[in-house]
């Protein structure tokens, strides 16, 4: 299992990091995490095509997460370059009427064209597919916000925590992972209940008992301080900090 980081960012504009987005290959699938708005040159600049994402998950509905969707959609229909098999797009109840307003601003020009795009909203809190599946769980940011657990099939498991601050239903979906990729948005002297710093970023994994943290969704204060160090003052198994274009290998 690979997990490839396209956006470490936020919706602050940055030279260093996209907006959010997130790569699982599990199961012979492509598995993008989020889909912020400059998600396709970042899949190209991290050796993804996007008509070779198989599913997109979407956490919630704020507009560095979802804008790339209607993007997304629209490039599918390149004919020199057409997408050939279905796009799947899964996400929390209301996904749906988010795209049905892309649409309605865009009329037509989001369908497929030979391929179908379905919409699955994920109400019972579980997904799966050809060697993988998901576990979803609440977390502390919008009413919708969900953080997911993919499993392959070999019983690796990565947790992706989105946008969220610190909350025990994060920690309970986490428990164990080999790896969770969470957010750390601001330095720890900027204390928001919807959002995490470092050290709370490292108390979840750390209460988790998760093997491995990799730190993204930087604001650029971020950028200026040690983040690592200050996970590890509560966290001490490794902890690694996002970089567009990162990959790792889960085993």
């Amino acid at each position: 299992m690979k997990v490839t980081i396209i956006g470490s960012g936020v919706a602050v504009p940055s030279l260093r990091r996209r907006s959010p987005g997130l790569v699982i290959e599990a199961g012979g699938e492509r598995l993008l995490f989020d889909c912020g708005p400059d998600i396709l040159r970042g899949l190209l600049s991290a050796g993804y095509r996007h008509q070779e994402i198989d599913r997109i998950l979407i956490t919630h509905f704020h507009p560095d997460h979802t804008l790339g969707l209607p993007h997304f959609l629209f490039a599918s229909r390149y004919e020199l370059e057409p997408r050939t098999r279905d796009i799947l797009i899964g996400g929390p109840p209301g996904l749906e009427n988010l795209l049905e307003g892309f649409n309605a601003i865009y009329p037509e020009w989001l369908e497929g064209r030979g391929y179908r795009v379905l919409i699955h909203e994920i109400i019972d809190n579980e997904w799966s597919g050809s060697g993988w599946k998901v576990r979803t769980g609440p977390v502390l940011h919008n009413p919708e916000s969900i953080a997911y657990r993919l499993t392959d099939e070999r019983g690796r498991s990565v947790v992706y925590s989105g946008d969220t601050g610190y909350c025990e239903s994060l920690i309970e979906l986490a428990r164990g992972a080999d790896l969770l990729v969470c957010e750390c948005s601001f330095p720890d002297v900027v204390d928001l209940p919807t959002h995490l710093g470092p050290s709370k970023a490292g108390k979840i994994a750390a209460r988790a008992n998760v093997k491995k943290l990799l730190l993204t969704h930087f604001y650029p204060p971020c950028d200026e301080i040690d983040v690592v160090g200050e996970c590890k003052r509560v966290f001490h198994g490794e902890v690694i900090r996002g970089e567009d274009g990162l990959s790792l290998e889960v085993s």
